[in-house]
């Protein structure tokens, strides 16, 4: 076989190989979205929700006269006419909390169904607030309060008023309760619960842009990895405990329309996963011929094509294994039994077709750099692109240094000869 030839036969067995890992990149693509759908909202309803907690809504309530001009038509006059009337009309004005005082611990307990992880959480809130009437006018008072979800689950669920319970009057479609405050008066309110939820919890103290005056927001994890929601804004302080972190955000008088808020660590989705893996091995196994293909040049090896082919499948047989074994094992010890099964089949085909000295070194070597690390790569994100950029320059390097005294002339005509002698 000449060697055009042998390239092409070699560049034929990587693009059908590529086609076959598209279709797996695509069947683990669509498996993963079939089930995010419906296994999203079965997890939200057995554990929760995201929680977005607002502060309690306290309202003064009065009634004002107001005169309302309509038209009317006058019978005797034969037309319409304007008659005015005095009518009662209901106004309102938020008060502000004076203070906030907040307190939040964290608990992560991901869970896994199917193919998909899921970032799942316990809390425990717990929050004083300080309101006071700065006005100059003795009015009612309406207080409302809303949970964060609407189908949530709250445990030891307390709300007092100045000290009197009224958890039992919060959850109906009217305020929680209602007095006469007088100009200057404070009241103080406090609630604390522990509940569930997924992904993310975010407390917004105001109702778009707004001033929040003295908040200050204590919150503990038992999670190193902490990152916080879009629109919300990062503590004041930090300080990193044992398990986790100890946050805090403590603001004086605070003009902003964000949050504040802590986004729940996500686990490697095996569905995601296997899905890169198998979008991106083309590359490894492209590297992987062409180091295969200078060793043989430099070693006199006679490597054929069916060779290149059986290896492909060694290749593809890796993410093969790994997409439907994520379904029964953790990601590790699926990538680490696929890793060892595609080396095991790599390098006891080498060593039949070359030597054991050829399979177990170089060859293993070129594998495990170029399928099993370049997988690895994508347990990080952000990193792929790198790993790919660092492993081509270095392949380059590689063969640069193994070819460079190389005359091409010579190899090429010498296979010709080769192929051309015996007829």
């Amino acid at each position: 076989m000449s060697p055009l030839l042998r390239i092409a036969a070699i560049f034929v067995i990587l693009a059908a190989t590529s086609v076959a890992w598209t279709f797996l990149g695509l069947s683990m693509n669509f498996r993963t979205m079939q089930a995010s759908g419906s296994l999203h909202e079965e997890v939200a309803e057995l554990w929760g929700r995201p929680m977005e907690q607002a502060p309690p809504q306290v309202e003064l309530v009065w009634m004002e006269k107001e005169t309302v001009t309509k038209e009317i038509y006058d019978v005797e006059l034969e037309r319409n006419v304007l008659q005015k009337s005095i009518v009662d009309v209901e106004r309102r004005e938020a008060i502000p909390a004076a203070s906030s005082d907040l307190r939040a611990d964290f608990k992560l307990d991901p869970r896994r169904r199917g193919l998909l992880w899921f970032s799942l959480f316990d809390v425990d809130f717990d929050a004083d607030y300080a309101f006071v009437n700065t006005t100059s006018r003795s009015e009612s008072v309406e207080i409302g309060f809303r949970f964060p979800t609407y189908d949530g689950v709250y445990d030891g669920f307390r709300f007092q008023i100045d000290g009197r319970d009224v958890a039992a009057n919060v959850g109906g479609n009217g305020p929680v309760d209602r007095f006469l405050l007088e100009p200057g008066q404070e009241i103080r309110i406090s609630l604390s619960y522990r509940s569930r939820g997924m992904t993310h919890w975010t407390y917004r103290p105001n109702n778009g842009v707004g001033v929040v005056e003295n908040l200050s927001l204590a919150m503990t994890t038992d999670f190193g990895d902490i990152d916080f929601p879009p629109g919300t804004l990062s503590p004041t302080s930090r300080k990193q405990v044992e398990d986790g972190w100890s946050l805090r955000w403590s603001f004086d008088r605070l003009v902003t329309g964000a949050g504040l808020g802590m986004l729940m660590p996500e686990h490697i989705q095996p569905g995601n996963l296997a899905q890169k893996i198998a979008f991106s091995s083309p590359v490894s196994l492209g590297l992987f011929f062409l180091m295969m293909g200078v060793l043989s040049l430099r070693q006199g090896l006679d490597l054929h094509p069916m060779h290149f082919c059986f290896l492909a499948g060694a290749f593809f047989a890796f993410p093969l294994l790994f997409a439907y074994l994520a379904d029964h094992l953790t990601v590790r010890p699926a990538f680490a039994v696929s890793s060892v099964v595609s080396l095991a089949l790599v390098t006891s085909y080498l060593r039949l077709v070359v030597s054991d000295g050829f399979a177990f070194g170089p060859a293993a070597l070129a594998q495990l750099i170029y399928q099993v690390g370049f997988s690895l790569a994508h347990f990080w994100e952000g990193f792929t692109g790198l790993t790919v950029t660092v492993l081509g320059i270095l392949t380059l390097f590689v063969l640069m240094q193994l070819t460079g005294r190389q005359d091409w002339n010579v190899v090429f005509q010498k296979k010709q000869v080769g192929a051309v002698a015996p007829g």
